[in-house]
């Protein structure tokens, strides 16, 4: 087996893997992919790394301090990161990004299609205008620890539960 494994890719539901880049080289404990950008978190040297070329080149743009990373849909660079809680805005790759002020602790960020969505608490948020302003779009009885979303679903992990609310049409 290949160790650390790199970036593969596959084309056919996970059937077969492809070497893209950095086999050998790193373990990425964290992806998040939107259009040809990726953001991946190296566990190999703790570093925070981007390619605007999906993995075919990466270059390595500081530690990795991020505990999720939405990318901004339509733009070059542009992400929002949660560290500690709070949450980051950059426009260029985390060369440097500015607080997004927000009133509680936020556990997870997602981004699909140009709506971003946060969770904080027992909520969802949220926002059409790139992290300007946030509405309530679920709440529950107890705490998010995590959120996934695709243009038709969105699943929260609520107390240990997976649940699923429709997104869109």
């Amino acid at each position: 087996a290949l160790n650390p494994i790199g970036l593969v890719k596959s084309t056919d539901g996970g059937l077969s893997w492809k070497a893209v880049s950095l086999i050998g080289k790193v373990d990425f404990h964290f992806l998040e992919v939107s259009g040809s950008q990726i953001y991946g978190g190296n566990a190999t040297d703790g570093s925070l790394m981007y390619s605007k070329n999906l993995g075919k080149s990466w270059k390595r743009i500081g530690e990795m301090k991020y505990t999720d990373i939405a990318i901004l849909p339509g733009t070059q660079g542009g992400a929002l990161a949660i560290e500690k809680g709070k949450l980051f805005k950059t426009s260029n790759s985390f060369a440097n990004s500015t607080a997004v002020s927000f009133k509680s602790e936020i556990a997870a960020v997602e981004s699909v299609g140009k709506d971003l969505y946060i969770a904080s608490k027992n909520q969802i948020f949220r926002s059409t205008d790139q992290a300007k302003s946030w509405e309530i779009f679920k709440s529950y009885k107890a705490d998010i620890s995590d959120i996934s979303v695709s243009s038709k679903i969105l699943a929260a992990i609520v107390a240990g539960e997976v649940l699923t609310i429709k997104v869109g049409a």
